[in-house]
């Protein structure tokens, strides 16, 4: 290849080299569309059971 730049039919061979076919464009049609089922919450859900944070909260003693 030497001193001449690559063209991009160059270019385009050496991607496809490096990654391959790429696969089928997904059409619109074939879009689903995603429903969150529970609600977002502000805090993450607490670790341990009931006990554990009352035993925590009120002390080992």
């Amino acid at each position: 290849m030497g001193d001449q730049p690559l063209s991009d039919a160059d270019f385009a061979y050496l991607r496809f080299v490096e990654f391959g076919e790429l696969p089928a464009r997904v059409r619109p049609e074939d879009y689903v569309e995603m429903v969150e089922t529970e609600p977002k919450r502000d805090r993450p859900e607490p670790a341990g059971s009931l006990e554990q944070a009352r035993a925590t909260q009120l002390g080992a003693g």
